[in-house]
This record gives C-alpha cells, sequence and structure tokens, in this order.
C-alpha cells in the first residue's frame, strides 16, 4: 500500500511523519466539504423537482384554456417562463456545483500522486524492488477476498 511506500523510502526530502500530518492537514475538510455539497445538490435537485411538478401543472392549465379558446392569459404564459427559467438556471447551479465538487477530490487525489512519485523516485532499486512485490501481494489478496 501506499503507506508501506513510505516505511522504505530512502533520503525522503521529509520525514513519513512530517509528510502524513501535512497530507492530512490539507484533507481534513474533504469529507465536510463532499458533504456539504452533496447534500446541496440535493437540495437544489429537490427544488427543482418541486418546480417541475408546478410547471407541468401550469402549462397543462394553460394549454387547457388555449384549446378551449377562453381564458389563456399572457400573464400565465410569462409565469410558465419564468419557472421554466428557474428551473435551468437551478439546474445549472446543481451541474456547476458537481464540477467544483470533481475538481476538489481531483485535486486532493493530484496531490496524492504527486507524492508517490516522489517518494518512488527516492528508493533505491532494491527497496523498489521489495515495495512493488509487496504491492503486488497485496493487491491480489484484495483481488482473493473479494470473490
Amino acid at each position: 500500500s501506499f503507506f508501506r511506500l513510505l516505511l522504505f523510502t530512502r533520503n525522503p526530502p521529509f520525514t513519513t511523519m512530517s509528510y502524513m500530518e501535512t497530507f492530512i492537514e490539507s484533507t481534513r475538510t474533504l469529507p465536510t466539504d463532499l458533504y456539504k455539497s452533496l447534500n446541496l445538490m440535493r437540495e437544489l435537485d429537490q427544488q427543482c423537482q418541486g418546480l417541475l411538478s408546478e410547471l407541468k401543472v401550469k402549462e397543462q392549465h394553460y394549454l387547457d384554456l388555449l384549446d378551449k379558446g377562453r381564458g389563456a392569459t399572457p400573464t400565465m404564459l410569462e409565469e410558465v417562463r419564468a419557472k421554466q427559467q428557474r428551473s435551468i438556471n437551478l439546474s445549472d447551479e446543481k451541474v456547476q456545483l458537481a464540477v467544483q465538487t470533481y475538481d476538489l477530490v481531483d485535486r486532493c487525489i493530484r496531490r496524492l500522486d504527486d507524492d508517490l512519485k516522489r517518494f518512488e523516485a527516492g528508493l533505491s532499486p532494491e527497496e523498489k524492488e521489495k515495495w512493488l512485490s509487496r504491492n503486488a501481494d497485496s493487491a491480489a489478496e484484495a483481488a482473493a477476498s473479494s470473490n
């Protein structure tokens, strides 16, 4: 695993503990940030679904009045358009939030990948071979236990 690599690193640019403390500190708010983002996306989705339900009723009422040739007003059409625009805005906001959430997680993963590459670069060939064989064993054990 990644943490085994830390134990076999030779002459690291910083100590294993300082790296771990720094990494953990930098990701400390990640679960909270993800939770907040996902909850906000759910709230936006619920608002949008409610709005779409109202919109469907208003549209049908407006079309029924048009078909019967009575009572369909420009004000009613404006209400329908306003609800359509509001639902589009909510959907756009949800997409933007999803992209921001993805970027948050992606930055964390990229940082971890970069740090892993730095650690691998600091390993001697013997240490690298030892680490790779342990990772292969760990991967095989994980695969066997998932079947």
